[in-house]
């Protein structure tokens, strides 16, 4: 009975890990299930920011992974969705532009809309690039936001005024539209 029992645990860490190969520490499955979407984002503000952004929606889940570069070194760069599912969000274009010569918060929200979910704030490294990648579980306010996910942007925020940096300010802004 003593060999018959080194090959039934052998077999049992095999099923096991079989069961276990395609998941993520994410808690999302690395396989093609769920929806798929992507955004270029393209500078605002000749901020020399620009990037993509990947989306997978599964159920309650979505998964965010931004990549952008040309921000400001070393600071935060607030990132949202912005948008309503009743009408279609768009990036400001330059007739947003404000008698300071910015398109700002204020002057972009008539255009993408309101918050429908953030993203963090993730610091740019010393060249001014983010790699951002996030795992979110939606609450059903969530996912009633973000219902009709092709008619929001992706906005970024934060670039150089004046001398200052503004986070407010948006860097780069691009719409979501169904990928793969």
């Amino acid at each position: 009975m003593r060999k018959g029992l080194p090959i039934t645990l052998a077999s049992v860490l095999l099923v096991l890990l079989a069961g276990c190969a395609g998941s993520t520490t994410s808690g999302i499955s690395s396989s093609s299930s769920g929806l798929h979407y992507t955004s270029t984002l393209k500078s605002l503000n000749d901020s020399g920011a620009s990037g993509t952004a990947n989306l997978t929606l599964d159920g309650n889940r979505l998964l965010i992974h931004i990549k952008v570069s040309g921000l400001v070194p070393g600071q935060n760069h607030p990132q949202h969705i912005h948008g309503d599912p009743t009408k279609t969000a768009s990036c400001p274009p330059a007739t947003a532009i404000d008698k300071n010569g910015l398109i700002t918060l204020a002057s972009g929200t008539p255009f993408y809309g309101p918050l429908a979910l953030g993203l963090d704030a993730p610091v740019a490294n010393g060249t001014g690039a983010v790699d951002y990648t996030h795992s979110f579980t939606l609450s059903t306010d969530d996912k009633d936001k973000l219902s009709h996910l092709t008619s929001h942007v992706i906005v970024v925020h934060g670039v150089m005024v004046n001398g200052e940096y503004d986070g407010t300010v948006p860097a780069a802004c691009g719409t979501i539209v169904e990928g793969r």
